[in-house]
C-alpha cells in the first residue's frame, strides 16, 4: 500500500512540474504602459496618437508575446473628436526577431460632417497596420483624409 501511496505522489509531482514547465504566459501579463504624441495642422486641428501595450512574458519560454493598440483620434481646434482609427496586433518576439501575429482595425466617427470608408487591416513581418479614408462634407466644402496607423514590434518587444 504504501508504494502505491509514493507512486501517487511522485506522479502528481511529476504532473505539477511539467504543467508549470509548459505554461508560457502566466507570470507577469497586462502591464499597461501608454504614450501620447500630438501632431498640429496649420488649420488649428490637431492628430493625437497614443500608444497602449500590453505585455505577456514567458515563464520558461524563448518567445514572449506582446499585444498593444495604437490609436490616431482627429480633434478640430475646439478639441472635439471627429473620428479615430484604430490598430491592435499581437506580436512574438524573442531577441533575435519579432513577427506580427494578428492585425485589427476599429474607427469612431462622432463628427457630423465626416465618414469614414476604405477601412481595413493587414499585417507585414512584425507591423500591424489599420488603414481608412476619412470624408468631410458640409456643402460646398470638402476635404478627404487617408489615414494610416502602423503598430512595429522590434525584436526586443519594444513597440512603436
Amino acid at each position: 500500500i504504501e508504494v502505491t501511496s509514493m507512486k501517487k505522489l511522485y506522479y502528481l509531482t511529476l504532473c505539477l512540474i511539467l504543467s508549470i514547465c509548459f505554461h508560457s504566459t502566466v507570470l507577469a501579463s497586462d502591464i499597461n504602459a501608454s504614450s501620447t504624441i500630438v501632431e498640429y495642422l496649420k488649420d488649428g486641428s490637431y492628430i493625437e496618437t497614443i500608444l497602449e501595450e500590453n505585455n505577456s512574458v514567458g515563464l520558461f519560454s524563448t518567445t514572449s508575446t506582446k499585444s498593444g493598440k495604437k490609436t490616431s483620434t482627429y480633434k478640430n481646434s475646439s478639441g472635439q473628436i471627429q473620428w479615430s482609427i484604430s490598430v491592435t496586433g499581437t506580436f512574438s518576439y524573442n531577441g533575435s526577431s519579432s513577427k506580427c501575429m494578428s492585425s485589427s482595425i476599429s474607427t469612431t466617427c462622432p463628427g457630423k460632417y465626416w465618414s469614414l470608408s476604405g477601412k481595413s487591416a493587414s499585417k507585414s513581418g512584425a507591423t500591424a497596420i489599420a488603414t481608412a479614408t476619412a470624408k468631410y462634407i458640409n456643402g460646398s466644402n470638402t476635404k478627404t483624409v487617408q489615414r494610416s496607423v502602423q503598430l512595429t514590434c522590434s525584436k526586443n518587444g519594444t513597440l512603436s
